[in-house]
């Protein structure tokens, strides 16, 4: 393996392990405020620090994304500065970005080590300081938002789930000799486990003395499948809201970059990819409505996919994404004209059905709104 080659594979695996961190934060912050809100305690910190941790996760995607559309830039013969360590710089703003959480002060954009990542990265990414910095604040923004979302639906979104969870959240389920202190406990037991995860052994053990202390039976459902389910709809619920958002962060990212006038010379168009199994919308043999199996392989111009709403997600759990195609590419399909421009007629012939799927309003999916 040559060098080169070796330092990009231990950047991607330092990305990744960023990643992974980000999303053992986001976990931990969302089950600590889910428990607390379910407690009946302020949960004001807590909700303040999954939202800066959702933010980080949506400047990881666009990381991501940028990164994408610049190695393929680079590839088709965009010329960089400093391209020896480029595949590093990505995962040292993520560290960075990072280290500027405190647990007890939550994220704040005016830490020295986040401004040296932010201008290390755009010596990489073919994009303004000023505008980098721009979007990280825009992130953190959207982050808060996302975290005062689940702070009014969260705990109703956990219990519509599952009435037997519900049941204990509210109170309401009933069993014979149960006392305050002992559905208190269960409560607790409940809260504990979407906080910090599902231990099986602890669970059996907690579940044991309660019925032991009141010497009570307990309703059959509640049982360590009950607790399981909540701590796994709690972390279930994370994963959805990062997809969402990571997803869309990262497919920004790649038109950011696509758009940029030195970068539209060599990849000047995109394509949408749709992940072809039995859960996109649309699969052929299954029951799963919508147009996101039909629409893989659609291209256009970067400033039509955006003025369409066409950047992926497009959808509940869409997982959608951009790649650029390259001007060789665009030539052997007949997408451009002898200077290197788009021609529409030969995209929308390209298209064929996809375009018309377009043109009719059905992806996005209907109602959806990013």
């Amino acid at each position: 393996m040559s060098r080169a080659r070796s330092e990009a594979a231990k950047a991607d695996a330092a990305r990744s392990a960023m990643l992974k961190r980000i999303m053992d934060e986001a976990q931990v912050a969302y089950g600590a405020a889910i428990a607390a809100q379910i407690n009946g305690e302020d949960a004001s910190a807590l909700w303040d620090r999954f939202g800066a941790i959702t933010g980080i996760a949506m400047i990881a995607g666009w990381v991501q994304g940028a990164d994408g559309a610049s190695a393929i830039a680079e590839a088709a013969g965009l010329k960089r500065d400093h391209r020896k360590a480029a595949h590093a710089r990505s995962a040292s703003l993520l560290k960075a970005l990072l280290n500027t959480i405190d647990p007890r002060k939550g994220f704040t954009l005016t830490l020295k080590p986040a401004r040296e990542a932010l201008a290390a990265h755009t010596k990489r990414v073919p994009i303004a300081t000023t505008a980098l910095w721009g979007l990280l604040q825009r992130a953190m923004t959207a982050g808060k938002q996302v975290a005062d979302q689940e702070r009014t639906m969260g705990v109703d979104h956990i219990m519509r789930r599952s009435p037997e969870v519900r049941s204990v959240i509210d109170g309401s389920f009933w069993a014979s000799g149960v006392g305050e202190g002992g559905a208190e406990e269960i409560k607790n037991l409940l809260t504990e486990s979407m906080q910090s995860g599902y231990k099986s052994r602890l669970v059996r053990k907690r579940l044991k003395l309660i019925r032991q202390s009141d010497k009570i039976t307990l309703p059959e459902f509640i049982d360590e499948s009950l607790i399981r389910t909540g701590a796994n709809l709690t972390r279930a619920r994370v994963e959805t809201i990062y997809r969402v958002a990571v997803n869309k962060a990262y497919n920004r990212g790649h038109l950011d970059v696509v758009t940029r006038p030195q970068v539209q010379a060599i990849i000047p168009l995109v394509e949408i990819n749709e992940i072809h199994d039995r859960r996109t919308r649309g699969a052929p043999g299954t029951n799963n409505p919508g147009f996101h199996w039909q629409m893989d392989g659609y291209i256009n111009t970067a400033s039509y996919v955006r003025g369409n709403a066409l950047t992926p997600p497009c959808g509940y759990n869409c997982r959608g994404s951009l790649i650029g195609v390259t001007l060789p590419r665009a030539e052997r399909l007949g997408l451009v004209d002898s200077h290197g421009q788009p021609v529409a007629q030969a995209i929308t012939a390209h298209n064929g059905v996809r375009q018309r799927i377009v043109d009719r309003g059905d992806y996005p999916d209907k109602g959806w709104l990013g």
